[in-house]
């Protein structure tokens, strides 16, 4: 099942990751799992976490945070329900297959710091699976991942 939460870190500048897939499912310390209602077959749990890992699903995850501290996003069980997710269900069995084979492609690579997204290949590969799926703008993807990459509660630096 995919898993929703971020490495025990003083915030988001060293992390690389927002969603991991495991084949069994797992207890961690600061990673809660997704029950997927209506899904429960591999391919919906596999996009799900490239979703989460492209710019556009990280924007979800930051969206929905809460800002009691500017520089350590905290994710609060109903913030974390409330996460907007593509119906997966809608958007076509190709491509749902096309997200859990970019899952496949990418999983064994390295995400880099989030800071580094914006020169990141791999993170450029989930976003372009992510936004074919979705049918969103490449150029508007390329946009948000440059302004994550600036994002304050990422880089742990003031906006200019």
């Amino acid at each position: 099942m995919p898993r929703v939460g971020r490495e025990p870190t003083s915030g988001l500048s060293a992390e690389s990751i927002s969603a991991v897939w495991l084949e069994q499912p797992a207890v961690g310390f600061l990673w809660i799992p997704c029950r997927l209602v209506n899904f429960d077959e591999e391919a919906t749990e596999k996009a799900l976490a490239v979703y989460f890992n492209s710019s556009i699903g990280l924007l979800a995850l930051l969206g929905g945070r809460s800002n009691k501290v500017l520089s350590r996003p905290e994710f609060s069980m109903d913030a974390l329900r409330s996460v907007p997710i593509p119906n997966f269900g809608k958007i076509g069995r190709g491509a749902l297959d096309r997200l859990a084979e970019a899952y496949e492609s990418h999983s064994a690579k390295t995400l880099s710091p989030l800071p580094q997204m914006d020169s990141d290949p791999v993170r450029h590969a989930l976003d372009e699976a992510v936004t074919q799926a979705i049918g969103v703008d490449a150029s508007l993807t390329a946009e948000i991942r440059r302004a994550l990459s600036e994002e304050p509660c990422v880089t742990q630096k003031r906006y200019r």
